[in-house]
């Protein structure tokens, strides 16, 4: 399952809009990151209150899940960060199988391009694929 939490803001309004899409397709999540707001969003000024951005969640039934969530910032920038969970692991310590990876710098279309691929594969694969990275 596919779950899509974004946010941005609305004509003249200082505080984001929040939208959510439960078990999106993944046309759904590709119109979604192509469709965002990128330019306005990441010029805001620093003194603006909340931001705006896109956290992608994969699920599945086994409690797995993927996490993609992307901040932008500046004229055509945003950051990446990718998190696996495969085991949560007792007390959240031992035992706990995850991956984590930030990708700095990027612009818009390079994060759409780095998280298109993890749409259609399962969980473990994601995690493999970040691990390795």
């Amino acid at each position: 399952m596919i779950n899509v939490h974004y946010s941005y803001r609305e004509g003249d309004a200082k505080e984001p809009t929040h939208f959510s899409s439960e078990n999106a397709t993944i046309e759904q999540v590709m119109s979604i990151l192509t469709e965002y707001p990128w330019d306005t969003e990441g010029n805001l000024p620093t003194e603006e209150h909340a931001g705006g951005g896109i956290f992608v969640e994969i699920t599945n039934h086994n409690k797995q899940e993927a996490t993609f969530q992307i901040v932008p910032f500046g004229n055509e920038h945003c950051m990446l960060f990718a998190n696996v969970v495969l085991k949560k692991g007792f007390l959240g310590i031992f035992g706990k199988q995850s991956v984590s990876k930030d990708f700095e710098e990027l612009t818009p279309e390079q994060a759409i391009e780095r998280i298109k691929p993890f749409l259609s594969v399962s969980v473990p694969s994601i995690y493999e694929e970040l691990a390795s990275i």
